[in-house]
């Protein structure tokens, strides 16, 4: 991981998601999933965290 690159997490509701068996473009994520929470991480964000994320 670059210093000019981050991480995104998408945590999403198990009963709204896409369907495993079709490819989707990355952009595509927030459109065919209901998506409780997104995280966007760098590595300092993650080190000052321990790299332990906590939902909710």
């Amino acid at each position: 991981m670059g210093s000019n690159s981050f991480i995104e997490l998408y945590i999403v509701d198990i009963s709204h998601y896409n369907d495993i068996e079709l490819y989707y473009d990355c952009d595509s994520v927030e459109l065919y999933n209901k998506v409780l929470r997104k995280y966007t991480l760098d590595l300092d964000d993650l080190k000052a965290i321990n790299f332990t994320i906590n939902y909710p």
